[in-house]
């Protein structure tokens, strides 16, 4: 039996992105990583995976933080030694014209 695919979710805690986690995690040969920059996120997704939640591993951080990037790349590598995939969803609204 081959190893498992570890793949990164940034933004992993909401809609079609926690979608793609219970997709990857029915597949059962992905062991998944769920990002986002805020505990009542982690926590609702937690709620949502249920039974689930506990074959992912919930990391915290701002993608668009350099030192958060670093931290993270530090417990993935620490962790699982590797990353196969990436699904990089993580964003932000900001309201107002293009020229803003």
């Amino acid at each position: 039996m081959s190893a498992k695919k570890i793949v990164l979710v940034t933004g992993g805690t909401s809609g079609i992105r926690l979608g793609t986690i219970e997709y990857l995690l029915e597949q059962d040969n992905y062991e998944v990583i769920s990002l986002s920059r805020g505990d009542k996120n982690l926590s609702l997704a937690k709620e949502k995976l249920g039974n689930n939640a506990s074959k992912v591993t919930f990391l915290q951080g701002d993608i668009s933080n350099e030192e958060d990037c670093k931290r993270i790349y530090d417990e993935i590598d620490k962790r699982y030694h590797k990353l196969d995939g990436l699904v990089n969803s993580a964003g932000i609204i900001k309201l107002g014209g293009i020229e803003d």
